[in-house]
């Protein structure tokens, strides 16, 4: 089942979901909801053809208590969405723009609301200096077709490349946070391209005899 020609408008209030995952504009994100709270939020998104808000939690779990979360976070809407086998709410979500979370409030659900301004995405052709990035992420997908996203790929946009590049480094939760925080495509693609360096193991200079 598909949700489509969902409202794009800046939003004020976003119903905010932490969890323990950075998701970037673009990017995928299958949930299994069994949470009450998510339940009705996810229900309520269906319903009303809405988006809600993904913040990476840096301190705490995804379950019970609210746990401490990031200040930027990324607006997702429902694509798919089905009823597993066990009963469970399964969708799968897709990343749409940044924003920035100015404070929240808890329900008495449980389910945090965020005030929230959206960050803008203003999309840059791609730096002569990032065409090697470019090209890895291009034989990637090509060889991983399965977990690929959706086409049309957009290799030659710095933003939706960084953004991709940003999923499949092997990075930590610090090094994601700055990158979610990045405006500029092309300071996010010097990171990831510094960090693909600091990985590669240097050939030792041959000694002189």
């Amino acid at each position: 089942m598909r949700m489509d020609q969902v409202d794009h408008d800046a939003l004020s209030q976003l119903a905010l979901f932490p969890l323990q995952t950075v998701l970037f504009p673009g990017g995928a994100l299958p949930l299994r909801i069994f949470e009450a709270r998510y339940v009705d939020m996810i229900r309520d998104c269906m319903r009303n053809n809405s988006a809600f808000g993904v913040v990476p939690i840096t301190q705490g779990r995804e379950v019970g208590a609210t746990p401490l979360f990031h200040h930027v976070g990324t607006s997702a809407t429902i694509e798919t969405w089905d009823q597993g086998h066990d009963g469970l709410l399964e969708i799968l979500a897709r990343g749409t723009q940044r924003f920035d979370v100015l404070n929240h409030a808890v329900q008495n659900d449980g389910l945090v609301v965020g005030s929230i301004r959206q960050r803008d995405e203003t999309a840059s052709s791609l730096a002569a200096r990032h065409l090697p990035l470019r090209d890895l992420l291009s034989q990637v997908l090509e060889s991983n077709l399965t977990v690929a996203p959706p086409r049309p790929w957009h290799l030659d946009e710095a933003g939706w490349l960084s953004y991709r590049l940003a999923e499949l480094a092997p990075m930590s939760l610090a090094e994601r946070l700055a990158l979610l925080d990045y405006d500029d495509a092309e300071r996010r693609l010097d990171d990831i391209a510094r960090h693909f360096e600091s990985r590669t193991p240097r050939t030792p200079k041959p000694t002189a005899n």
